[in-house]
């Protein structure tokens, strides 16, 4: 008989487990054996600031202009990333899709991807990790107007 899998804990509960003949796991996957898989997020929503079940999909957003540069890293619960992801993808290129780029060097937008003025001194870079999708890349510009309903989408503060 094939030697059954050990499962430990997660670090911070500080024992390990090992599947019994009762538990394993049956050829095809299926059995007993409890998941591993995350039953609550570790950290809460970043958008609601509330816990929520399952595994937090993750947003990073970039703006830059000349030298200067803010990031953010946002985690969300599945209803509030998808308003994120929304927001993003209207408003910015999607520039890649996982490890396909989709535009050719030298293309930037040629106004502020928001109201359409220029000059839009601001670039905004966005990268999204959605559960069950690829990472997607999306690149948009934003004027000096814009740039507060950028920074409060990018949770960059006021």
């Amino acid at each position: 008989m094939a030697a059954l899998p050990v499962h430990p804990d997660p670090p911070w509960v500080g024992s390990e487990r090992q599947c019994t003949d009762a538990l394993a796991p049956t050829q095809d996957g299926q059995g007993d054996c409890p998941s591993w898989g995350a039953t609550m997020a570790l950290f809460p929503c970043d958008v609601g600031s509330h816990r929520f079940t399952g595994r937090a999909n993750t947003l990073y957003v970039g703006v830059a202009n000349g030298s200067f540069s803010e990031r953010s890293r946002i985690r969300a619960c599945n209803k509030h990333s998808s308003s994120l992801v929304d927001f993003w993808r209207t408003n910015c290129q999607l520039v890649a899709v996982g490890e396909s780029t989709l535009i050719e060097d030298g293309e930037e937008p040629s106004s502020c991807t928001w109201c359409h003025k220029e000059p839009h001194p601001w670039q905004v870079f966005v990268n999204t990790y959605i559960q069950g999708e690829d990472t997607k890349q999306y690149w948009g510009a934003s004027c000096e107007e814009c740039l507060p309903l950028v920074r409060q989408w990018a949770h960059l503060g006021p």
